[in-house]
């Protein structure tokens, strides 16, 4: 018992709305997901005159098997 198995990663984009002050998350595969959806969204808020204030997160997921009859 105790084995572990592969850790699992994936990134949260966070964005917080300054003016409404409300916030929402999209989760991404890469980091480069991220990036890449980071800035599409930061070129919308140009064209609609929106204000607001992004992050990145980075989660990792530990496995391991506590318990197994195989």
């Amino acid at each position: 018992m105790g084995e572990m198995l592969q850790d699992a990663e994936e990134y949260i984009l966070q964005w917080y709305d300054t003016d409404l002050d409300k916030c929402g998350s999209s989760w991404c595969i890469t980091y480069d997901d991220a990036v890449k959806k980071m800035e599409e969204y930061k070129s919308n808020d140009k064209t609609w005159g929106d204000n607001f204030k992004y992050r990145i997160i980075k989660e990792t997921i530990k496995n391991e098997v506590v318990y197994n009859e195989l």
